[in-house]
């Protein structure tokens, strides 16, 4: 699984950007988030088979890099992808 982002340079051709994720599960987790922005992190441990330490510390990662953001409350709220589909993402 990939991500990545299209972008056309100045000159008209494309260029595909990869995002830098620290650990192997970042995509996976942010591949769930996108499909389900309301996902809880205990169901974000049984869909990927890992531990709920690694989560949390993957959730914190990709809030750090700005890839997602806690909108609402923090027991009702929702995630919300500021990297998304319209900028040409492929997962």
């Amino acid at each position: 699984m990939k991500l990545c982002q299209k972008i056309r340079t100045q000159s008209g051709n494309t260029k595909i950007l990869k995002f830098q994720f620290g650990t192997l599960g970042e995509p996976a987790v942010l591949e769930l988030i996108f499909k389900n922005l309301s996902i809880k992190q205990k169901e974000l441990v049984t869909e990927t088979d890992k531990s709920f330490s690694i989560i949390k510390r993957i959730m914190e990662s990709l809030q750090e890099k700005e890839y997602i953001l806690r909108v609402d409350e923090k027991r009702y709220g929702k995630w919300e992808v500021l990297v998304s589909n319209q900028h040409g993402l492929i997962f």
